[in-house]
């Protein structure tokens, strides 16, 4: 029998993202093209992606952060966020990372890729081809920690979804049920509907839906958010 664990505190606050260098990674080119690196520096409340030392052959690159799901997919159209282009080296934008993707925790973004547009003449489905890949170090964990002790407390009106667990005990997935409300699933298990969005960043159509839909898996699982 698992052992019971302490239950999430809905009143526990979330920590403050660090300021400074908080994640970097080295490109690894598919095509041997492309190469580099790339930090993330928080000053304030801006995160700003630094390209370092990039060099590559294509003259216009794409830069995005793949969603989890998508993670080693060739083709990224529409399974990452979008930052910006690349032209002749030269970002076209100021590659900013906006701090409210993840409820203003960013570690949920596990690496940086380069992409190049692929000729739309029917050959290829693909649009924006990954040519470089950063798996980012991040320098800190989670910031809201807290969500690691989960409890499942049973089935309740609004809330009666099915749940995973893993070797541990913890709930790690809820599939939602008919007639399932969001407040009723995040208080199942003792934490609020913005930890529910927070451990669900990539969450469709929108990780802030109040909407929840039959069937819809939603993350429990802090390190697999």
């Amino acid at each position: 029998m698992a052992t019971a664990l302490p239950t999430a505190l809905p009143t526990a606050k979330p920590q403050r993202i660090p300021q400074g260098l908080v994640a970097s990674g080295t490109f690894h080119s598919t095509d041997g093209t492309t190469t580099g690196a790339v930090d993330v520096v928080v000053t304030g409340h801006l995160a700003e992606l630094v390209l370092r030392d990039l060099v590559s052959t294509h003259e216009r690159l794409g830069v995005r952060a793949p969603l989890r799901d998508s993670e080693g997919d060739p083709c990224v159209d529409s399974h990452a966020f979008a930052f910006t282009d690349i032209v002749a080296g030269t970002p076209t934008d100021p590659l900013i990372m906006p701090l409210s993707l993840g409820r203003g925790d960013p570690t949920f973004i596990s690496e940086i890729v380069l992409t190049t547009m692929t000729q739309a003449d029917g050959s290829s489905h693909c649009i924006n081809l990954v040519v470089a890949r950063a798996p980012l170090v991040w320098t800190f964990g989670p910031l809201r920690p807290y969500l690691d002790t989960l409890v499942d407390d049973g089935i309740r009106g609004g809330a009666s979804g099915e749940v995973v667990f893993d070797a541990t005990g913890r709930p790690v997935t809820y599939t939602v049920a008919p007639n399932d409300l969001l407040p009723e699933v995040a208080g199942r298990f003792g934490i609020t509907v913005d930890d529910v969005f927070y451990l669900n960043p990539a969450r469709g159509p929108s990780p802030q839906d109040p909407m929840l839909y039959v069937d819809e898996v939603l993350n429990l699982n802090l390190r697999e958010r």
